[in-house]
């Protein structure tokens, strides 16, 4: 059974474009990520990924096959609280991070291809808060 992130709804979501600061934009995202949201990584630099492991989901418990990048992606459940959310973040270099989405059941919250040049975050973000990320965190956006 094919996994939202094989093939994402990108309608209803804002475009992101010329991210200054890879990391405070995902932590922008992440703080906006309902509970029960799941990162989803591929194609993740080596270190990137040693480092991602231990909070994933077991690999054996994540039984499609990614195409992507011929790996299975890691599925990490963000914690309910925003500081452990973020600590995940600090230990990984988002470069590092070819392939990543966010989600929330199965609605995206972010969906982002080559290292966040390619991105698309939910308009269930109101617009006035995305203007004012964009300003803090330094995005664009097209309305």
């Amino acid at each position: 059974m094919p996994e939202p992130w094989d093939k994402p709804e990108l309608t209803e979501t804002w475009e992101i474009h010329d991210i200054r600061d890879a990391l405070a934009f995902l932590r922008f995202v992440f703080d906006i990520a309902p509970q029960g949201s799941r990162w989803i990584v591929s194609g993740a630099a080596r270190e990137a990924e040693q480092r991602l492991t231990p909070l994933a989901l077991p690999r054996k418990n994540v039984p499609w096959f990614y195409f992507g990048f011929g790996q299975r992606p890691l599925v990490i459940p963000l914690p309910d609280d925003r500081d452990e959310r973020r600590s995940a973040l600090e230990a990984i270099p988002t470069w590092a991070l070819i392939e990543q989405h966010v989600y929330a059941e199965s609605k995206a919250v972010l969906v982002s291809y080559d290292n966040l040049s390619c991105c698309w975050l939910t308009r269930v973000v109101p617009l006035d808060t995305l203007r004012a990320a964009a300003a803090r965190v330094g995005f664009r956006f097209v309305e």
